[in-house]
């Protein structure tokens, strides 16, 4: 069994989608018959989304099928364990007649059906074609089906205190009548997140004698001169989300402005930083996928973002950069327009089986003239399909600046 931890229930919200591709007869064999074989290739892909951004979970599934047989085939069987059918609120199906914008969808007939000698109590419903499919056709099948009571609490006991957390398991396997040939498993939050790591130093003249915060804020102008109170972080446009926080906390003093063309972060340290201070912080947002994410010529979806550091005036001795893709990428290339350290590592995080692969980008002496777009390409065999479900890659960086900036002035934000 698969299963999906510490979910926090308004927080975060956690799509599952799952591909496969299927061998099977249409309508299955009857027991004790070996099963005929119906060929669905790797590029008509079948994909499962399951809704879990509340209590309801509602999955959508989509088939394309293809009769071999010589017989016509004019049911499709959905299976359900025991437990799951129990929970069943509705099940629905369409059938898809068209292509592109003359594309429509035509409600098909479902009911619960008995099959003889079902495994371990599964359960059926059959699905009725529009027609018999006849041998060498094909034809694409949408369905819906909302379970109710499929999450439990986790823990089962919390204090006032604690978050609402969730838990939801379901088999690693899609149930089927038919021969599952190949499957594949995406987890996918809803948008694109950067996280943005920093260690930050006044690399000015050492700060020597006593601070003293009474002096500093009662004579603003002539103590503290040679600190910096506040950094202009240039983000990409229409950001969301925005977060500033550090080892203690979340930080409160920040000011975000942002457009369709650009968005400037204000933000201040906890503490004014003299010479030789250090500071560590992150920033986080989240970014619209599309902005982002393309698809070129020759048919490879490639992440299309900024190499440098947002912010303003800075030195940065060691930048790193993680692109962390979707589990079953292979063989990434990354442009980058100068000279950069590249590696590839491996994350794990919910329901993966393989992990993802991280690719790793690190330069030295990193400048404002840095501040410009890198490709990661991914020519691996599931790409087309992950990306085509909009699952995101994740974005952190990990500056470790150098810093001598000078004092900003809010009124100059």
């Amino acid at each position: 069994m698969a299963a999906i931890n510490f979910i926090s229930l308004g927080i975060i919200a956690l799509v599952a989608h799952r591909n496969f591709v299927v061998v099977a007869s249409w309508p299955p064999d009857p027991p004790g018959r070996a099963p005929k074989k119906c060929n669905l290739t790797p590029l008509q892909l079948n994909s499962v989304q399951i809704d879990l951004t509340s209590h309801i979970v509602r999955v959508c599934l989509t088939l394309k099928v293809e009769n071999i047989e010589d017989d016509p085939a004019s049911t499709v069987l959905l299976a359900f364990p025991p437990a799951q059918f129990d929970r069943l609120a509705l099940v629905k199906a369409v059938v898809t007649v068209g292509k592109k914008r003359k594309k429509s969808y035509v409600p098909l007939e479902v009911n619960p059906t008995e099959q003889p000698s079902s495994p371990n109590g599964t359960k059926y419903y059959a699905i009725s074609l529009l027609k018999p499919l006849l041998k060498g056709e094909t034809t694409t099948l949408e369905l819906v089906y909302i379970l109710t009571h499929s999450l439990e609490p986790f823990p089962v006991e919390i204090s006032q205190a604690d978050s609402q957390l969730v838990y939801y398991h379901d088999s690693a396997i899609i149930l089927s009548p038919y021969h599952i040939k190949q499957q594949a498993t995406v987890v996918k939050t809803p948008s694109n997140k950067v996280t943005e790591h920093y260690k930050l130093a006044h690399a000015g003249a050492k700060h020597k004698g006593v601070f003293s915060r009474v002096e500093y804020q009662s004579r603003p102008a002539a103590s503290g001169v040679s600190s910096f109170k506040h950094l202009l972080a240039e983000l990409p446009p229409r950001v969301h989300s925005v977060y500033y926080r550090d080892d203690i906390g979340n930080i409160s003093s920040s000011r975000l402005r942002t457009s369709s063309k650009k968005s400037e972060l204000l933000i201040e340290p906890r503490y004014p930083l003299f010479g030789g201070w250090k500071a560590t912080f992150v920033i986080g947002y989240g970014v619209p996928l599309q902005d982002f994410l393309f698809k070129s010529a020759a048919g490879a979806r490639y992440l299309n973002y900024s190499f440098g550091c947002p912010l303003v005036d800075t030195v940065v001795d060691k930048l790193t950069i993680k692109v962390v893709l979707p589990e079953g990428s292979q063989n990434p290339s990354v442009e980058v327009p100068f000279a950069v350290e590249q590696s590839l590592e491996t994350k794990y995080s919910y329901l993966d089986v393989i992990g993802r692969t991280v690719v790793v980008l690190e330069k030295k002496n990193v400048v404002l003239e840095h501040n410009v777009p890198f490709q990661c390409i991914d020519f691996g065999l599931f790409s087309a399909s992950v990306y085509l479900l909009s699952e995101a890659a994740r974005i952190s960086r990990q500056p470790n600046i150098d810093d001598n900036l000078k004092s900003r002035d809010s009124d100059d934000f």
